[in-house]
């Protein structure tokens, strides 16, 4: 005659299940290890970076001089009053390192903004993009080589509170063969977004 199975106790059934969960945590672990998969993952990280650090990519080199809160008109027009409203500013040093010169926009639509946590719709919200000369505000090209300061700034939307701090994904450009519609190389080079934002720009704004 066979013996009866034996049964496992509570404590014995508790026992397996947390060792079972313990396993299925582990074990991909354990293979990541050898295989330099923790390792990457710590290298895939994006840099955070602070006012005033250069920033060299391939399209354009950065260095984020002033991020500040004001309720001054960033950009008053010489005609008329200044506009009254609440706006986040973002001063840069921008060198176009590329062949060809580049639109402002093209350079600013490359940066995701994100206010106090919050992401902000950069174009809806766009108060202005301007290139900061001595005695003319109006500049909107970047030319090859020559260091330029850029000013953006947004509106704020009037229900929230003061920002207090702002977060920009900066995304660098790769220079790619373009394609046609139907798949064929159209023969040109254009430059691309990178997918993955190249530095993370986190600081806290200043009162202007």
């Amino acid at each position: 005659m066979s013996s009866p199975p034996l049964e496992t106790s509570p404590r014995g059934r508790a026992w397996m299940w947390f060792a079972g969960i313990a396993a299925a945590i582990l074990l991909p672990l354990g293979v990541a290890w050898p295989l330099g998969g923790l390792e990457d993952a710590g290298k895939n990280a994006v840099p955070t970076v602070a006012i005033g650090q250069k920033l060299t990519g391939n399209r354009y080199h950065f260095i984020p001089k002033k991020a500040a809160y004001t309720t001054a008109d960033p950009n008053p027009s010489p005609f008329g009053d200044p506009r009254e409203g609440r706006y986040v500013v973002l001063d840069l040093d921008v060198t176009n390192v590329g062949k060809n010169p580049a639109a402002l926009t093209e350079m600013a639509i490359r940066l995701d903004i994100m206010i106090d946590g919050r992401p902000l719709d950069k174009i809806m919200s766009i108060k202005d993009q301007l290139i900061i000369r001595p005695g003319d505000n109006r500049g909107h090209l970047l030319n090859p080589g020559v260091p330029e300061t850029v000013r953006l700034s947004w509106e704020v939307d009037a229900k929230t509170p003061d920002p207090a701090r702002l977060t920009v994904a900066i995304h660098d450009e790769d220079y790619k063969p373009s394609w046609s519609l139907l798949g064929y190389a159209s023969g040109a080079s254009l430059w691309y977004r990178q997918e993955e934002p190249r530095w993370i720009l986190d600081t806290p704004l200043e009162r202007a």
